[in-house]
């Protein structure tokens, strides 16, 4: 849809940054908000209006990117729990919603990756407003998604 920002987002992602896809879903770290280390958006690769629009298939294959992304996140970071956000708020503003899910790790203690420290601030709150995003270093950013794919 052309004037929706995740079906654009979704054709132009760094495919450095991609840490799992499916048929139906795509799964990116996102380099400007690591506050909580390994935060990433999972993005349906169909411009599906509403959750209330989704096909038992897709909650499968859903499905199927939430289990491997809670395994292998927890097998490099080991979070203490996982937040995961359908918003769609902007898109709402706008008039144009496409559902994707905020994939948060969230830590009960300090996390040291490649020399830089993730703490978790809000732990055992709420994620903390999106006004405070953390962005990292382009070349951290793909060390932490290498890290996590496992390649």
């Amino acid at each position: 849809m052309g004037d929706c920002e995740v079906c654009a987002l979704n054709t132009h992602n760094d495919p450095r940054l991609i840490l799992f896809e499916n048929i139906d879903w795509v799964i990116v770290l996102r380099e400007d908000d690591q506050q909580y280390l390994g935060k990433s958006v999972v993005s349906c690769k169909h411009h599906i209006p509403h959750v209330a629009d989704m096909t038992d298939e897709l909650w499968q294959t859903f499905a199927e990117c939430t289990k491997w992304y809670e395994r292998r996140v927890s097998n490099v970071f080991e979070p203490a729990n996982y937040n995961w956000q359908c918003l769609m708020n902007l898109g709402a503003a706008v008039g144009v919603t496409h559902v994707h899910w905020h994939a948060t790790p969230r830590y009960d203690r300090p996390v040291t990756f490649e020399e830089t420290v993730f703490r978790d601030q809000r732990w055992p709150k709420s994620a903390r407003p999106m006004e405070d995003h953390r962005a990292v270093e382009r070349s951290l950013a793909y060390a932490i998604a290498k890290k996590i794919r496992g390649s």
